[in-house]
């Protein structure tokens, strides 16, 4: 049995980004998760991941709307791998987070859901086509680097 299925609870590391593609429209984001260990020394190691999370359909355009730098996010999807080859010929991978279920924490558990309950029904069949479409989002690839 396989299982790949994520859930974060972080911030809204910047505001999404938002693109209505021939296909339907897309937004990602990034979600940042800060934790802290404690060695038995008793010093403090922080460690921070930063998420690339993507959304698709309805769900996308309640983000454009609602979401926005630092707000605090709840995001469940499955993990997918993106090769892609950066404005100087590198190949690259990263895995990002396909989004299937989100609730903002600054709208008072307020919830895609609770808004419009057809939109979960209406949401899954279109998003599972336009997954398919994903090497065709028109975002610019960003080249960082991190340590």
């Amino acid at each position: 049995m396989n299982v790949n299925e994520l859930t974060l609870v972080g911030r809204i590391a910047k505001d999404p980004r938002y693109v209505d593609t021939p296909n339907g429209n897309v937004a990602d984001f990034k979600v940042v998760v800060s934790t802290s260990i404690r060695r038995k020394d008793g010093s403090r190691i922080k460690d921070v991941i930063f998420m690339d999370c993507e959304i698709w359909g309805k769900r996308s355009e309640f983000i454009r709307d609602n979401a926005a730098k630092g707000d605090t996010i709840y995001v469940r999807g499955r993990l997918s791998k993106k090769e892609y080859t950066t404005t100087k010929g590198e190949e690259r991978s990263k895995y990002i987070l396909k989004v299937d279920k989100f609730q903002l924490q600054n709208l008072n558990n307020y919830n895609v859901a609770q808004a419009d309950p057809s939109v979960g029904r209406d949401v899954a069949a279109s998003d599972a086509k336009l997954q398919d479409e994903f090497d065709n989002v028109p975002f610019e690839e960003a080249e960082t680097q991190r340590s």
